[in-house]
């Protein structure tokens, strides 16, 4: 028996076990077919928006970019392993290939606003390119290290990309040459040297060649990023800047701190400091300048979600908190548990919350539990694949989540941003895989005009006319999916159904180039 839709209705009292699998249902439902996990529920300038973040206030053009989603790629296969073991390996193997599809040279290559400065009346007029990022290199050979069985020599490339490019104060650049530097980069590169250490990868980086004389390297790396969080909790009260920042350190490097005689006093200070500021309703985040942004209810939970997850992924060492510590917190996330207004990535974090036992919770649970989209083969053989309404919604999260990167790039183009020609092809071709899984799945080609009408598109350069009705699409045709039980309609016809509002239909009306 699947996952029921009824136990997404807000107010239904849910035991951990099947909000577990709710959240673990989320979590396959956010995959894309080209094996990232998509970004869905929160545009990425709202998040900085937050926080009063000026750095990437630098250019009005940066939030027609969406950001890979290394981080939430990694965590995503990290549940899957922790909460299923071998079940949806498959699932994993296509992270990796999308992880191994964006790195060279042992980079992971992102697109990134520059300003050309050749426009003599416009010197700040960005363009795009591809360039390293170091966040998500550490993240993408993370992901390399833990699930690939035979990584190349990207990995050993990566991995000197990654020492070499750390500031003498200990901390990580955004990308190679900046000296802006970020705690959350800095915390996915000592995360990754931290797991380079782990006797349980020795053997496959032996296999690469890497000899103690690099092990060293990567000691002196990661005394130095500690030392810097040492210095940097102690100007700031115990925590690392604040509440939400503190939780990625723990989240992350919470273990290993604690196992470090040298960095013990200084984890358990910031554990201390974040009970010191939990309140019934959880944390907010001293970061937001805004107070009112800081104190609303969604923002506050979201936060609270994080810093909760955080505590209990370290419960296990020798910092133990009580379970009637976090008791209020925990029951006020259960009562507020709403996922039509969960980020796509914290469905993990109600896993480690309410699922700690692992072993437990994988063996209360079988494979048929789930909606595995993307399992072509045992789709004929399983019932539960006959609900056309569950893969009828996927599949529109999968083609909403592309068509609002293909609409930002679309309208950096119609704005004469120079460089956009190529981002937007690869999201063409994102798109394009997304719809022959979907076809795959469905038995049938849905949307078949879209294809063509990208092509056709493109190749007329009627941009503005592109950006227009793709604009009119995302506001007009994001609706709620609503279907009745007694529905027996063949899945193909369930996913027209969906698809063609957000797609087909908008085809159908729009005017020609």
């Amino acid at each position: 028996m699947g996952v029921q839709p009824s136990l997404e209705r807000k107010g239904l009292p849910m035991d951990d076990k099947e909000l577990g699998k709710l959240a673990l249902q989320k979590l396959l439902d956010y995959q894309m077919p080209t094996g990232e996990w998509g970004y869905f529920s929160t545009e990425f300038a709202d998040r900085y928006e937050r926080v009063g973040e000026t750095y990437w206030a630098r250019t009005e053009y940066l939030p027609l970019i969406r950001k890979p989603n290394g981080y939430r790629t990694v965590t995503g296969m990290e549940m899957l392993r922790d909460y299923c073991g071998s079940a949806f390996n498959s699932r994993i193997r296509r992270a990796v290939g999308w992880l191994k599809r964006n790195l060279s040279s042992g980079w992971f290559m992102g697109w990134d606003a520059f300003v050309t400065g050749s426009d003599p009346y416009r010197d700040d007029r960005p363009h795009l390119e591809k360039a390293p990022d170091v966040r998500h290199t550490a993240q993408a050979l993370l992901g390399l290290l833990k699930f690939d069985r035979n990584p190349g020599d990207e990995l050993v490339r990566g991995l000197r990309n990654i020492l070499n490019s750390q500031l003498e104060n200990g901390m990580w650049p955004r990308k190679p040459g900046s000296n802006h530097v970020e705690i959350f980069r800095s915390v996915c590169c000592a995360d990754l040297l931290f797991h380079v250490l782990d006797r349980r990868y020795t053997p496959k980086l032996s296999k690469l060649g890497v000899r103690n004389s690099s092990l060293q390297k990567v000691r002196i790396a990661l005394d130095r990023t500690c030392a810097w969080l040492v210095d940097c909790a102690k100007r700031h009260n115990g925590l690392w800047e604040d509440e939400y920042k503190t939780a990625m350190v723990l989240e992350r490097l919470g273990h290993r701190l604690l196992h470090d005689k040298r960095y013990v006093a200084v984890a358990e200070s910031a554990v201390a400091a974040l009970l010191e500021r939990m309140t019934d309703q959880g944390w907010t985040n001293s970061s937001i300048a805004d107070a009112q942004t800081r104190y609303d209810d969604q923002k506050r939970y979201e936060c609270t979600i994080r810093i909760c997850a955080s505590l209990f992924a370290i419960r296990g060492t020798r910092l133990w908190i009580p379970d009637e510590t976090l008791k209020s917190v925990t029951e006020h996330l259960r009562d507020g548990f709403e996922p039509k207004k969960i980020d796509a990535s914290d469905y993990r974090y109600f896993l480690q919350i309410f699922c700690g036992d692992r072993d437990a919770f994988r063996s209360s649970v079988q494979r048929e539990d789930f909606f595995d989209y993307l399992d072509l083969k045992r789709s004929d053989s399983v019932s539960i694949y006959s609900d056309g309404a569950f893969l009828a919604h996927v599949m529109s999260l999968w083609v909403m989540d592309c068509l609002g990167r293909l609409a930002r790039l679309a309208k950096g183009k119609v704005l004469g941003l120079p460089n956009y020609d190529q981002a937007y092809l690869e999201r063409e071709e994102e798109l394009l895989t997304i719809l022959q899984s979907m076809r795959l799945v469905s038995k049938d080609q849905p949307t078949a005009r879209l294809p063509s009408w990208l092509l056709e598109c493109d190749q007329t350069g009627d941009l503005r006319s592109l950006w227009r009705d793709l604009e009119r699409l995302l506001d007009r045709y994001h609706v709620e999916i609503q279907r009745t039980p007694d529905r027996g309609a063949k899945i193909y016809q369930e996913v027209k159904d969906v698809v063609s509002t957000i797609a087909a239909k908008f085809l159908a009306e729009m005017s020609k180039p």
